[in-house]
């Protein structure tokens, strides 16, 4: 008996499997992979493939568990922030204390991609999975919203203007971010991670026109 040993094994196919995609996604996208291809750039047969994923999408499926769980492990849970950013206001600036801890804690979200350039830009980009960018945004997204409604933060409505849903701000914020990530990792991160998480920040706590200084 050995089931250590055959964990063992498990695990470093898994992880070729996931590596083999990760590589042929950046080389020709995800829709244009098949099983096949797969199989044969990771020179095993289609029945060893079969044995641990039932296609594709649950292969990327689980490249999407395992991102996100080291994602938790290494920058916490994604929502933390909305609770500073719910009573930021106008009179906030770069320089106020609350922003700089809200920038320092939303960069160290940014550096773990840059640090997982490779995985998140083949899988987000151009050429990537949109299972895994909506999958993102939906994770995101319902991150957010659960913390919107554990401290209660209901979209204010102003005269004349209805109320926006809480799903729908988590919605648009998570697209927003998913987007920004994106762009950061498909322009070659010519920004610190420092300056993508103000950017997102401003953009999040003030709007479209404040984060363009109009």
């Amino acid at each position: 008996m050995l089931p250590e040993h055959t964990d063992l094994r498990i695990q470093r196919t898994r992880i070729l499997l996931c590596d083999t995609l990760i590589n042929l996604i950046a080389e020709k996208g995800f829709d244009a992979i098949s099983v096949k291809d797969i199989a044969e750039r990771a020179m095993i047969n289609r029945a060893t493939f079969y044995r641990h994923f039932e296609d594709k999408y649950a292969l990327v499926t689980y490249i999407f568990k395992e991102a996100i769980a080291q994602m938790f492990n290494e920058v916490g849970p994604a929502g933390k922030n909305i609770e500073i950013l719910s009573d930021f206001d106008a009179a906030e600036d770069l320089s106020s204390p609350k922003m700089r801890d809200a920038v320092a804690t939303l960069a160290r979200f940014f550096e773990y991609f840059a640090k997982n350039e490779k995985l998140y830009r083949s899988l987000l980009g151009k050429n990537g999975s949109p299972w895994f960018s909506a999958q993102m945004c939906n994770y995101l997204s319902a991150i957010w919203l659960q913390r919107l409604q554990s401290i209660n933060l209901q979209p204010k409505k102003k005269s004349g203007t209805p109320a926006l849903s809480a799903e729908m701000v988590a919605a648009c914020l998570a697209r927003s971010v998913v987007g920004m990530i994106t762009w950061w990792l498909e322009s070659g991160r010519k920004e610190t991670a420092e300056e993508m998480a103000t950017g997102c920040l401003l953009f999040i706590a003030y709007g479209y026109y404040h984060a363009l200084t109009i």
